[in-house]
């Protein structure tokens, strides 16, 4: 397929632009966000209750990830809130470079875990990873974990399942949604547990994507100083744009905010999180 232009169609093939920075000095535009392991690390993305609606219902969450090392002594959060724990979102990577999506309701919890390693250890090279979420009318909720673009094998861990009604009851309003970390308490927005690694374009839709459509989020690659795709215009199989409440590029930004591109909820780096 085609490029679409210069950042304005789908793929948004072209030259970086360039973005004032906190001493108001233009600077390239660089093409991710690094997290480093810490207390209080990662990226402060929002307010639990700008998207508490969107978690109320069928939703899909994706992104690029690089990480420094992809099997660690300890299960660093990739993105999530966690307040009380009766309701979060949280995708963890395990010891063993599994993955874990857990999301919680009114104390009903949905846990679906990779039968394979997604991470191998040591360093690895960028891979798309999508989640989708499907709210099942009169059923159990249920989640499908993509990586590069296709779906891999999952299984449900114990019999952690969530029913339509406490799915719509999910209620983090008191917490902070966190990529590259758990988010905390809004009160001091606070980050823990985070995970070593550069991320890119980071969106999420109020409705569960379809393997055609992650397939070509996936295709329209990663941001370089060449490419820039754009997730706000419909393409192929994609035509969900209508459908995105939030999309950090995380290559924009200015003060140590990232700029989000669909509802203005600019994110804050905690921490040495650094824009590369």
């Amino acid at each position: 397929m085609a490029p679409l232009g210069l950042g304005t169609g789908f793929y948004g093939v072209g030259p970086a632009m360039g973005s004032d920075n906190a001493a108001g000095v233009v600077t390239p535009i660089g093409t991710a966000v690094r997290v480093v392991r810490g207390t209080d690390e990662g990226v402060i993305a929002t307010q639990g209750a700008n998207l508490k609606s969107t978690f109320q219902g069928s939703f899909t969450i994706a992104f690029w990830i690089e990480v420094v090392s992809g099997q660690t002594d300890y299960a660093p959060f990739i993105f999530g809130s966690l307040g009380d724990g009766t309701d979060l979102i949280t995708l963890q990577n395990a010891t063993d470079g599994k993955l874990t999506f857990t999301f919680a309701g009114d104390s009903d919890t949905h846990q679906n875990k990779t039968d394979a390693a997604v991470f191998a250890s040591g360093a690895n090279a960028y891979k798309h990873i999508a989640v989708t979420m499907t709210k099942v009318g009169g059923g159990n909720s249920t989640s499908i974990i993509y990586v590069d673009g296709d779906a891999v094998n999952t299984s449900i861990v114990g019999s952690n399942e969530i029913a339509e009604a406490k799915h719509a009851a999910f209620d983090d309003e008191g917490d902070v949604f966190a990529i590259g970390a758990i988010g905390t308490v809004l009160d001091s927005n606070t980050t823990g547990l985070g995970i070593p690694a550069d991320f890119a374009e980071f969106a999420i839709w109020n409705a569960a994507l379809d393997a055609a459509a992650v397939a070509v989020v996936h295709d329209a690659g990663k941001p370089t100083a060449a490419n820039n795709p754009n997730l706000l215009v419909d393409e192929d199989d994609y035509d969900v744009s209508s459908n995105l409440v939030a999309y950090w590029k995380l290559n924009d930004y200015s003060g140590g905010r990232a700029k989000e591109s669909k509802s203005g909820f600019d994110a804050r780096l905690n921490g040495v999180s650094v824009f590369i």
